[in-house]
C-alpha cells in the first residue's frame, strides 16, 4: 500500500511518551496541510509494538518498523528507530485553515464528493486504452498551478497535498486518472493511479479549483 508517508521517530528528547500523546499528535498532523511528515516520540519497545497494532487496526494504513532519513528524492541513507506509516489520504481532514488564515482542502475528499470511483479500472489501464483508441487526453499536476491557492486574497482553497491527473473526455463520460502525492520530491512518490468518473468537466473543475468553505464568509 503506497500512501502518504508519516514518520514516528524515536527521540529521547521528545515529550510524547504515551500512546494517547502519540494519538493526539497524529490527529493534529492529519488536521493540517502536510508541510511536515515527522513526529518525534519516545516509547518503550513494548509500547512501540502496541502502537503499530493500534495504527493498523484503527486506520487504513500500513506500518513498517524503523525510519529512513530525508524524504523521497532527498534520502540521506541513514536509518533510525521508530515507525514508518503509510496513511490513506481519506484520514486527513476534509478542509483546514493554517495559522496564517490560509484554507486548504483535501483532494481525496474532493474527488469523492464530486466524482464516482470506477472500482474495476485502474488509471494505467485507462491511459493505455485511451492511447490505443487515439482519444484526446490532458495531463497536469496541481504543483504546477496551485501555489497561490489558499491565501486570504484568493477565492480558491489550496491543497493539503498535490496530485497528478489525466483527463479523458468522450461523448458518454468525463474520466480522470489520478494519483496523490505522498511527500518529498513532486517528480515522484505517488499513490496508485485510480479512475474517477464525473458527470461533466464542470464537476471536475470543482476539484481542481475548490472554493473556500471555512474562510469565505469571514473574508466577505
Amino acid at each position: 500500500m503506497k500512501n502518504i508517508e508519516i514518520k514516528l521517530q524515536q527521540d529521547k528528547t521528545s515529550k510524547i511518551k504515551t500512546l494517547d500523546a502519540v494519538k493526539a499528535a497524529l490527529e493534529a498532523l492529519l488536521a493540517q496541510p502536510m508541510d511536515y511528515h515527522t513526529i518525534k516520540i519516545y516509547l518503550t519497545e513494548a509500547k512501540l509494538t502496541q502502537l503499530k497494532v493500534l495504527l493498523e487496526d484503527g486506520f487504513d494504513c500500513s506500518v513498517r518498523n524503523g525510519i529512513t532519513g530525508g524524504c523521497y528524492g532527498a534520502r540521506d541513507g541513514s536509518t533510525g528507530p521508530g515507525l514508518t506509516v503509510w496513511m490513506h489520504p481519506k484520514h486527513l481532514a476534509e478542509v483546514c485553515v493554517d495559522a496564517d488564515g490560509n484554507e486548504f482542502a483535501n483532494p481525496y475528499h474532493l474527488f469523492e464528493e464530486h466524482g464516482t470511483l470506477v472500482e474495476d479500472l485502474d488509471g494505467e489501464t485507462l491511459e493505455q486504452i485511451a492511447d490505443e483508441l487515439d482519444l484526446k487526453t490532458k495531463a497536469d499536476n496541481t504543483y504546477n498551478f496551485a501555489t497561490d491557492f489558499g491565501s486570504p486574497k484568493h477565492e480558491n482553497a489550496g491543497f493539503m497535498f498535490d496530485f497528478q491527473f489525466t483527463t479523458i473526455e468522450t461523448k458518454k463520460a468525463f474520466l480522470v486518472a489520478v494519483m496523490f502525492h505522498c511527500g518529498g520530491d513532486p517528480r515522484g512518490n505517488y499513490t496508485d493511479k485510480v479512475v474517477y468518473k464525473f458527470a461533466s468537466s464542470d464537476d471536475f473543475y470543482s476539484v481542481i479549483f475548490p472554493y473556500k468553505t471555512l474562510t469565505a464568509e469571514v473574508e466577505a
